[in-house]
């Protein structure tokens, strides 16, 4: 979550606490978090004191954390399937050749349907939603490729490296450079993986990542939408 979002999730957590909401459900995606901080502790701490504020505000509050989403309503995954069909991506470490992070992608249906028993149920507390792999980002790609009609490791990075301060200045933190900041912080933390697959949600995830992608033919005009409706500029503040 960007700052903004986390104080959202304090603020409501306490709100829904006051005004005697029985079941507040969050799901809180690590692949929409505002990954920079200029602070001495990292996005990711800054992350995870504020949940732990909200769920002391309020006890009772669910919180699901995703891990990677796939799927229709998906946002990184969509975003390296628009680079694997056109071949080049904004940022090298996006198109890695090599990567130590171990996602675990879920699809967006079972997303849901973690949330709506997380709604039904109340259990309260934080929890996490894992898929039933666990893939590193170059895998991910390669499968993204192949379903593409690409070559595996073919989609190219820039020749120059995008100046990011520049960047950030005329438009904001926008989607692309925040990807890439997150996929670097995980680059950097392969042992934060070990952490997103503790405390998994009881309801199990139903569609695999290999298997939604293997007989998919990942065509231009299905992705040829962003992931946000104001993509350039997702974050500005």
């Amino acid at each position: 979550m960007s700052s903004d979002k986390n104080s959202h999730l304090e603020v409501v957590a306490r709100l829904t606490k006051k005004h005697g909401v029985s079941n507040f459900v969050a799901v809180c995606p690590f692949e929409h978090d505002l990954a920079w901080s200029e602070d001495e502790k990292s996005f990711y701490e800054k992350v995870e004191e504020s949940e732990a504020k909200a769920l002391i505000s309020n006890p009772k509050m669910t919180l699901l954390k995703t891990n990677l989403a796939f799927g229709k309503e998906s946002h990184l995954i969509h975003f390296l399937t628009q680079c694997a069909i056109v071949g080049k991506a904004p940022y090298k470490n996006l198109v890695a050749k090599e990567a130590n992070f171990h996602y675990a992608p879920i699809h967006t249906d079972d997303i849901a349907a973690a949330a709506g028993d997380a709604l039904s149920s109340g259990k309260g507390g934080k929890w996490n939603l894992n898929g039933s792999e666990k893939m590193t980002l170059r895998q991910i790609m390669n499968t993204l490729e192949r379903q593409a009609g690409r070559n595996e490791g073919g989609t190219s990075g820039p020749m120059i490296p995008v100046f990011d301060y520049m960047w950030d200045f005329f438009t904001g933190t926008t989607s692309d450079v925040n990807m890439s900041r997150m996929v670097e912080f995980y680059e950097n933390n392969p042992h934060l993986a070990a952490e997103h697959s503790a405390n998994p949600w009881s309801t199990g995830a139903t569609v695999s990542f290999s298997q939604y992608y293997k007989s998919k033919q990942l065509r231009e005009e299905d992705f040829s939408h962003p992931t946000f409706g104001a993509y350039r500029c997702a974050h500005t503040d």
